[in-house]
């Protein structure tokens, strides 16, 4: 059957001068954001828990959170398979998929963590401004667990 009128894609809407206008779409595309942090030295349990409450914390702040916890690669088994080496790679081929890095509590000592923000910053990939709302929500979370614990 032939459509009388325009299509869903050339709706247009009147202004109050009278003019018409092409519909556009109010929403903006998420920011892809890539989660930065220490695993190596914790144990899993704690590793994911961290990047855990950073990409809770991201999502609310509205951004689309990248988490390398997550990944395949970071599965025991492949990780065992595949190795750190290539492990490091298909991180770093994530990351420059993103728009900002967000750094948790700690980066510094880790060794990936730096490789990550030395690739960030040589391709231009900023620190994520909100960095230490992600920060604080991590420590946060760290803190409330040592002292359940304590309890």
């Amino acid at each position: 059957p032939h459509r009388v009128g325009p299509t869903s894609h050339q709706r247009r809407i009147t202004q109050s001068n009278g003019q018409r206008k092409p519909q556009t779409s109010n929403l903006k595309p998420r920011r892809r954001v890539y989660i930065s942090g220490p695993m190596t030295g914790l144990t899993r349990r704690e590793f994911m828990r961290r990047f855990a409450v950073a990409e809770v914390t991201l999502a609310r702040l509205g951004y689309e959170p990248v988490n390398p916890a997550r990944f395949i690669v970071c599965r025991p088994w492949l990780f065992r398979l595949i190795g750190y080496r290539l492990t490091l790679i298909y991180d770093l081929w994530r990351l420059s998929r993103c728009d900002a890095v967000a750094y948790l509590p700690n980066w510094t000592a880790s060794g990936g963590a730096n490789v990550e923000h030395r690739y960030a910053t040589s391709v231009g990939i900023p620190e994520l401004p909100e960095q230490l709302k992600v920060w604080c929500a991590v420590e946060n979370d760290i803190q409330d667990r040592a002292i359940a614990s304590r309890h």
